[in-house]
C-alpha cells in the first residue's frame, strides 16, 4: 500500500511517497502525477524518505511520469532515497537520467535559497 501526500511551495511541488509502490497502486501514483503536472510547476521534488520498496512496473512509471513532465518543461527531482534505493536506482542507472539529492540540499537550494532572494535589500536602493 501507498500513501501520497501533496505540499506546495509557489511554483514547487513536493510528492511524498510512503510505503510499497507496486503494481497494485499504480493507478492511484499516476492519476495524482497527471492532476500536479496539470497545475504547471516549475518543479516537482519527489520525497522518497518513508518509500519501503518499489517494483519494476513502479519504476517504470517512474520514468514515464519523468518524461512526460520533461516534456512539459517541469523539472523533477528525487531526495532522501534509503540505501536500498540508492542501489537499486543505481543499478538501473536511474541516476544517470534523475537528479536525486538529500532534503536539506533540495531544500536549501530550491525552497529556501529564492525565498532568501526575494526578502534581501536590493543593492543601491
Amino acid at each position: 500500500m501507498v500513501n501520497l501526500q501533496i505540499e506546495e511551495f509557489g511554483d514547487i511541488i513536493i510528492v511524498t511517497i510512503e510505503g510499497i509502490f507496486n503494481i497494485d497502486c499504480l493507478g492511484k501514483v499516476e492519476k495524482m502525477w497527471s492532476e500536479q503536472v496539470k497545475k504547471r510547476p516549475r518543479m516537482i521534488g519527489i520525497n522518497c524518505m518513508k518509500l519501503d520498496s518499489l517494483d519494476s512496473s513502479a519504476i517504470g512509471s517512474i520514468v514515464k511520469f519523468f518524461n512526460y513532465a520533461l516534456g512539459r518543461g517541469i523539472t523533477i527531482i528525487f531526495y532522501d532515497l534509503n540505501p536500498l534505493l540508492q542501489k537499486l536506482f543505481s543499478t538501473a542507472k536511474l541516476n544517470r537520467y534523475f537528479t536525486i539529492t538529500t532534503r536539506s540540499e533540495f531544500e536549501n537550494r530550491y525552497i529556501l535559497e529564492p525565498a532568501a532572494i526575494l526578502d534581501s535589500p536590493v543593492m543601491g536602493a
